[in-house]
């Protein structure tokens, strides 16, 4: 698509009001606005044109997109913060207190402590009325098939299989008693199994889930004590896959290597955009840069991630979504975890390349009709 200051087509090229409505954690969203300020400053003293986010590390997706966009002056980015205590309930109020003068409306909740669909319901029907823009209105708080409240088993599950805590331990950070038993396992038998339980407090089992356990295709050209799954990232129907390998049970970015790639039908589409990523190292540098993804041109190996992604969020109104997935040998594509936000690391280019099409599919959004707000 055309660069990143493009504005959205709407009420005479006026640069579009996006509200975000996230109830993560407050210091982790003002450290976001600080980093901001301080990448907008570097920007300048270095003279780079593209500095985002995602060449530091670890970065809050969506919340990231918004902000290197809002940066740019692409978009205007507004915060609408919900409380983020254990106990809070999310009632119609709080829907109605979201800012009104705008022309999106995207959602990015977690809901570790609350139940967030009737929220969700409530939100959608005030915005609609108000003609804005409404995107990622889901929860991610859905438990499909595979998996069950540890608290609510009466019979034992079928080993081997996998205990975690709901939300990846995130309720933690809002009861100490919780925290202090946040740990992942692989039980294989009944004698582990009731161990396991009898080490928790009836409130600390509450916060764990049972899983069926998985193990990757690709497990068997690795030694036995790696780990593989898959990590993808999922922005207005483009799919990038990243395979993540750890020694760890609990495999997480800080303690693995992944690596990203893309589906190769879509190399032509990206190609001017990823060419002025080199070509923008090439002139401060003087040298290439590589890109930090790859092309996969196995056609079968996306339609099948396609498949099993359509089917899994299917009813959901999910625009942008951080994911676990295992491909199983016997059970096929298996969605092990939906994150409405995640802290996720990719590199510039791929960053862009992402925060571009989520640009994209919010001005096609709004140039089809919406509230026009006001400036």
């Amino acid at each position: 698509m055309a660069a990143v200051n493009q504005r959205c087509n709407n009420a005479g090229n006026r640069i579009p009001r996006v509200v975000l409505i996230t109830n993560e954690c407050a210091p982790v969203v003002q450290t976001m606005k600080k980093v901001s300020l301080a990448l907008r400053a570097l920007r300048k003293v270095l003279g780079l044109k593209h500095f985002t986010v995602g060449v530091l590390g670890e970065s809050l997706l969506p919340l990231s997109f918004l902000q290197s966009l809002h940066n740019a002056g692409t978009i205007r980015l507004i915060l609408h913060m919900l409380p983020s205590e254990e106990g809070c309930a999310y009632t119609r109020e709080l829907a109605d207190a979201i800012e009104k003068r705008a022309d999106i409306w995207m959602f990015a909740l977690n809901s570790f402590f609350v139940d967030v669909t009737d929220f969700l319901t409530y939100a959608r029907k005030i915005g609609e009325a108000q003609g804005i823009v409404i995107m990622n209105c889901f929860s991610d708080s859905k438990l499909d098939e595979s998996t069950s409240r540890l608290s609510s088993m009466v019979d034992l599950p079928t080993f081997p299989v996998f205990i975690k805590p709901r939300q990846n331990g995130m309720a933690g950070n809002y009861n100490s008693e919780i925290n202090d038993a946040c740990k992942y396992s692989l039980v294989t038998n009944e004698h582990e199994y009731k161990s396991f339980q009898d080490e928790l407090t009836p409130i600390q089992r509450d916060s764990y889930i049972l899983q069926k356990y998985h193990m990757h295709a690709m497990a068997s050209h690795f030694p036995p004590k790696f780990i593989v799954i898959e990590r993808w990232l999922y922005v207005a129907g483009e799919l990038i896959v990243g395979t993540r390998i750890g020694d760890d049970i609990a495999v997480k970015q800080n303690n693995s290597v992944t690596w990203y790639k893309r589906d190769a039908r879509h190399f032509a589409s990206d190609y001017k955009q990823n060419r002025e990523y080199v070509q923008g190292w090439l002139r401060k540098k003087a040298k290439s840069m590589p890109l930090t993804f790859g092309y996969e041109h196995d056609s079968d190996f996306w339609d099948i991630r396609v498949q099993a992604l359509d089917r899994y969020i299917a009813g959901r109104d999910v625009v942008c979504a951080v994911l676990d997935a295992i491909h199983d040998p016997v059970d096929g594509i298996c969605i092990i975890d939906l994150n409405a936000q995640a802290f996720e690391g990719v590199g510039d280019d791929l960053f862009m390349l992402l925060r571009n099409t989520l640009l994209q599919c919010m001005c096609s959004k709004v140039a089809a009709g919406g509230n026009t707000g006001t400036a």
